[in-house]
């Protein structure tokens, strides 16, 4: 309902502000300052398009999204200020709606005379999928997430040019061309921040795979995903990135990091915590003779923002950039006499603990990749 208010009534760039901004504050795992540049975007937004009576219902509808008083109250005081900075009168403010349930409990701590190597393997086990080398590595906690820890060291992305033998990548490249998914999707786009794009998504898990080897609409892109897949991941989203000429965008796809994990419903309220991509690899099919522009461009997650100008890949037919899961990245935008069309799969190392909480497959329709974004 909330994305469903903002696409109807905020203009085209207010919205994709928006959307760009919903994703910063979740990647931030709900920071305050994150929420309040959500207030900006709802109030600026409500002001150009000229229905600032939309401020308050938009601002309680996030306020379901905040998980203590104290966030929803510095919310409200940055729509309010936001709207005093535009010279717009104070919204009618509303109390808070009740916050969502809290997640259930996590199982009791073992008891004091259980083995403590025994239980620091069995929280090494859920946290990394495998069981650990008869070494030393039990005698220190278990790691808190699937990243290795080794990841200062991992490159900012890789470069594999003739991916695919010529034959090879000219037959993919005209069957996803022919695709009736690609051809009728019309002028329907990915979603704000993907305004100059369509395309269309699978979601699966590692069960999934015999589901996507069975689906008429993926055959043509089995040959990708074997190829490009790592041995390690065991949940993927593989989708088709269709991006029109933006001679006049700044870029044809925003700043985003990937992170569109298909989950079962209630795993949010279980408490499995949000995860990113572990790499991301995108395969070049099809670009303007006349190409100018339309780069991937690469924030090196432990840099600084101010440290520099952000890495560029050039495209360029049949090349393969395979990049770091947790660096944000764009596309530039691009002027030509046709689209640009990548092959794009984001790959994902879930611990085992949380392996049932991924669905098995699904095909996600245009309609609901804005919301995927998110």
């Amino acid at each position: 309902l909330f994305f469903q208010t903002i696409s109807k009534t905020f203009e085209p760039a207010d919205t994709e502000d928006m959307i760009e901004a919903m994703q910063s504050w979740r990647l931030s795992q709900g920071d305050p300052e994150g929420a309040n540049e959500v207030a900006s975007c709802i109030v600026r937004g409500c002001a150009k398009s000229g229905t600032t009576t939309q401020i308050m219902p938009l601002s309680n509808q996030f306020l379901s999204f905040l998980s203590s008083p104290a966030a929803q109250q510095s919310f409200l005081s940055a729509v309010n200020s936001t709207a005093s900075s535009l010279s717009l009168p104070p919204p009618t403010s509303a109390p808070p709606p009740p916050l969502r349930p809290a997640p259930s409990a996590r199982p009791p701590a073992p008891p004091s005379d259980l083995d403590d190597a025994a239980s620091r393997v069995l929280e090494y086990v859920c946290a990394t999928g495998h069981l650990p080398e008869d070494d030393d590595t039990t005698s220190s906690s278990a790691p808190s997430s699937s990243t290795p820890t080794s990841s200062s060291a991992r490159p900012l992305f890789t470069l594999t040019d003739s991916f695919f033998p010529n034959p090879i990548f000219e037959t993919l490249k005209s069957s996803v061309l022919a695709h009736p998914n690609l051809l009728h999707s019309g002028s329907s786009s990915l979603g704000a921040g993907f305004t100059q794009t369509k395309g269309f998504i699978f979601r699966f898990s590692k069960s999934g795979v015999p589901q996507l080897r069975s689906h008429p609409h993926a055959a043509c892109l089995l040959p990708f995903f074997d190829a490009a897949r790592a041995p390690t991941s065991n949940a993927f989203v593989l989708n088709v990135l269709c991006c029109t000429p933006t001679p006049d965008k700044g870029h044809a796809v925003g700043w985003h990091k990937d992170a569109t994990l298909a989950l079962r419903e209630g795993a949010d309220v279980a408490g499995i915590p949000f995860r990113l991509a572990s790499s991301v690899s995108v395969l070049y099919l099809s670009l303007p003779p006349d190409v100018v522009g339309g780069e991937l461009e690469l924030k090196h997650p432990e840099e600084q923002p101010e440290a520099g100008s952000p890495s560029r890949v050039q495209p360029k037919e049949n090349r393969l950039a395979v990049f770091r899961g947790d660096a944000e990245h764009a596309v530039r935008n691009f002027d030509g006499s046709s689209n640009r069309v990548s092959l794009v799969l984001e790959q994902y190392d879930v611990p085992i603990g949380e392996v049932g909480w991924l669905k098995t497959f699904e095909c996600v329709g245009q309609d609901e990749y804005m919301k995927l974004r998110l």
